[in-house]
Order: C-alpha cells, then structure tokens, then sequence
C-alpha cells in the first residue's frame, strides 16, 4: 500500500515504479506491472536493470515476442547479464529450440557459473542434443541439492540408460523414496 501512495504521488519516479512493478509481478499482478514497466523503459531506454525488469513482467503473460525483445534489450545494452542469458535459454528450451537454448545457457555460465537455470529444462535441451553425460551431471548435482523433483528423475534416468548409469541413477531414485 506504501508503494502504490509513493506511486501515486510520484508516477515518473522510475525506481518507485520499478519496486512497485516488482511487487505486483510478485502478487500475480502482471499486467498492471508491465505497464508501469513500459512507462520506465519509455522514459529511459537506456537502462539495462529497467528493460530486465520489464522483460520479468511480460514472462509471466505469454507475451513470449516481447519478452525476447527485452531480455535482448537488456543485453545490447549490458553484455554481462548472466541471468538475461539464463531466461532467454528458459524461454528457448521451453519453445523446442535446443540449440539457440544451449547457446544461451553457455552465455549464462560463462559470466556467472553460479546462475540461476531451470536444471530438467536446461538438462532435456543436452539429453536432446546427444549430450547424455552433460545432461545426466546436471541433474544429478540438481537432485543433490533439491531432492524433491518427480518428473527430474525421468530425464536423470534417460540419460543414464544413454550412459550405461543405471546403477547410479536407481541410487538416487531410491534415496527419493
């Protein structure tokens, strides 16, 4: 409620409009988020951290063209945004284009080893590729950190029949059990 008075008060303030965009994406608001979003991107196009934050608002809408867009905003104007990378390798994986998917995630950790990725979408797009080890690791360091994944099993376990890992890969499906 403080945010949307500050708002009030002081529409063209783009960091007010930028934390109150974030918390109405937060509250399944998009749509009212976007459109804040697009008025600070209006009046200052050449942010990075503002056409990132667009990008985050229109993901949630379906508006997949526009979303690619502001993620590619945001990277013209700041190459090192490891997370614009991660998002754009989400969005392609998830669209079935593996290759421009695996570009985009190695752009992600090429920056930031650390970033954050969908590990099964990200694990699929190699599994897809033939890279059956690649694919098998990254599923396996993600089902040691967040064992709790039904359906990561089913990508672990493909990939580790490509690999001849079953023993390994019925270790971790029987730990989950």
């Amino acid at each position: 409620i403080k945010l949307r008075q500050e708002y009030a008060q002081h529409p063209t303030d783009n960091e007010v409009s930028y934390y109150l965009a974030y918390r109405l994406g937060q509250a399944d608001l998009s749509e009212e988020a976007c459109r804040i979003m697009a008025a600070v991107v209006a009046r200052e196009p050449q942010n990075a951290r503002y056409w990132l934050g667009y990008a985050r608002c229109t993901a949630p809408t379906g508006r997949s063209r526009e979303t690619v867009d502001a993620y590619r905003r945001a990277l013209s104007l700041d190459p090192k945004l490891a997370e614009a990378h991660s998002a754009l390798g989400q969005i392609f994986g998830e669209a079935g284009l593996t290759t421009d998917a695996l570009q985009e995630y190695e752009e992600a950790f090429k920056l930031d080893p650390n970033v954050e990725v969908n590990s099964e979408l990200l694990a699929n797009c190699l599994l897809n590729k033939g890279r059956f080890l690649d694919s098998w690791q990254r599923m396996s360091r993600s089902l040691e950190e967040k064992p709790i994944q039904d359906t990561a099993y089913l990508v672990l376990t493909q990939a580790g029949a490509k690999i001849g890992k079953f023993d390994d890969s019925e270790k971790m499906i029987m730990r989950r059990l």
